[in-house]
């Protein structure tokens, strides 16, 4: 086990979520953005807002989704294998939603990218984006047994 210090990452203070893509590469969710790491180098990634990454997660096509405060997309290598960055967050309409809030939770669940946020879930499917508010407030979200549970303050479902 190695511990890596912060001046060796050069990213934020806090690492909020980890996964790991195929080619066995670790991506970290971070105050700083995206962080990389190929086992020998670090790589940053910042959102467009410049905001703190929250969550990610790699699906099977390797992209790499992720959410921040007013932000969520993905990234995805190009030719280079360089982070290119998609937003979906351009997608909803500024007239009825304001403010996106911190997206916290991240689960890619029957071809779909369900990105949860305190009071809404975000779903990305096909290349659209369908919108779910929270009867209250959205707490928490689970898949289990292949089910997709989301916990609100008032109701589950």
């Amino acid at each position: 086990m190695r511990n890596y210090k912060r001046n060796e990452y050069k990213g934020g203070t806090q690492n909020w979520n980890i996964d790991q893509d195929k080619n066995g590469n670790l991506y970290f969710a971070n105050n700083s953005g995206l962080l990389q790491f190929d086992g020998s180098s670090w790589r940053q990634y910042p959102l467009p807002n410049l905001t703190s990454v929250r969550c990610l997660k790699i699906d099977d096509s390797g992209k790499i989704f992720v959410g921040g405060y007013n932000e969520f997309g993905y990234f995805k290598p190009n030719e280079k294998g360089k982070l290119e960055y998609t937003s979906l967050s351009k997608k909803v309409d500024a007239n009825k939603i304001k403010i996106i809030d911190f997206i916290w939770k991240i689960h890619s669940f029957n071809n779909q990218v369900i990105f949860q946020s305190f009071a809404r879930i975000y779903i990305y499917k096909d290349g659209k984006l369908s919108i779910l508010k929270a009867p209250k407030r959205f707490q928490f979200s689970f898949i289990v047994n292949k089910k997709l549970y989301l916990q609100d303050e008032e109701k589950e479902f």
